[in-house]
Order: structure tokens, then sequence, then C-alpha cells
């Protein structure tokens, strides 16, 4: 959930995403969006790198070789891959939506990257919003912007934090 909401992640990005993408140390993630192959570059909450740290730590033994590299799996060690329309994270964050009591329609992981975007929005930085999240801008400014400093992108992702914890939080860097 916590890389949904800090780093626009969807259910295709979190099956997919390999543990290399990850810079615990310096607080960063690394990834290509899956859906469109665009490069992205994130910095990590304190928050997310706790969670990742401990989900690595708790992570079952992959079901193949193939697997080792995968930030995330099944209880069983299989990939998150695509079943029948459906990716199996988004499936399991389903049933703890309604193991909580919060499950509705239209409501689910993919929601938390809407909400990043809203959210983010605010900052009127639309060049780190769309370097975070992978999209591309097939303007004339993105044929020539060469990058988006670690600085606005840390002033986004910080927003979003702000608004989701509470507005009087330090920020994350």
């Amino acid at each position: 959930m916590l890389l949904a909401i800090n780093a626009a992640f969807g259910p295709a990005d979190l099956a997919a995403v390999p543990k290399a993408a990850f810079a615990l140390d310096t607080g960063w993630v690394s990834f290509p969006r899956v859906k469109t192959a665009v490069a992205r570059r994130c910095p990590l909450w304190p928050e997310t790198i706790e969670a990742l740290k401990d989900t690595d730590k708790r992570r079952p033994k992959p079901a193949n070789p193939g697997l080792a590299g995968r930030m995330f799996l099944t209880a069983k060690g299989t990939a998150c891959e695509k079943r029948y329309r459906n990716i199996s994270i988004s499936v399991m964050f389903r049933a703890h939506l309604k193991l909580c009591g919060f499950y509705r329609p239209d409501l689910g992981l993919y929601t938390l990257r809407h909400v990043f975007r809203t959210v983010a929005d605010e900052t009127l930085d639309h060049p780190a919003i769309a370097m975070i999240m992978g999209h591309r801008d097939p303007t004339m400014s993105g044929l020539y912007r060469q990058t988006v400093s670690d600085d606005r992108l840390g002033a986004v992702v910080d927003h979003v934090r702000g608004w989701l914890f509470g507005s009087n939080l330090h920020k994350s860097r």
C-alpha cells in the first residue's frame, strides 16, 4: 500500500518490481512503469523503507530460481502475475479491504495511484509528478527536458506524505 501512495505504483508494477530497483540505504526506487516502459524515479518515505525492509525479512522462499530477484511474491513463493484479467496482488488487496470492512466496488489498490496524482497535483510540478508516475510528456517541453531534480521529486512526495500523515510532519529527507 505504501508504494502505491508514495511512488504511485500500480498492481502490475508491484508484481514485477525487482529487489534491485530499491536503494533502501539512500531511500530511492528506480523502475520503469510496467504499462508504458517509461523510466521513473521516486524518493521513498521512511515508513515505506521500513515496510520494505520488513517485507524482505519475511519474504517467502521463491518457488523457482527465476523469481529470486522479485521483491514481492505470494505466500507460496510464486509471482504475483495476472490471472484471468486480475493481478493476484489486486485480489489480495481486495481481500484485505473486505476483511477490514472497507471494501466497496471501484475501490482497490489502483485507487491509491489516483490519490497520489490528485494530491501531488497541488504542488503544480507536473514534470516531477510525471517522472514519479512513469508518464510520458509528449509536449515540446517534454522533448527538451533532460532531467527533473531530486529536490523537486522530494517536494512532491513530501507533500503527499504531509497530506496523508499530517502536515506538521518533518520532511522525509
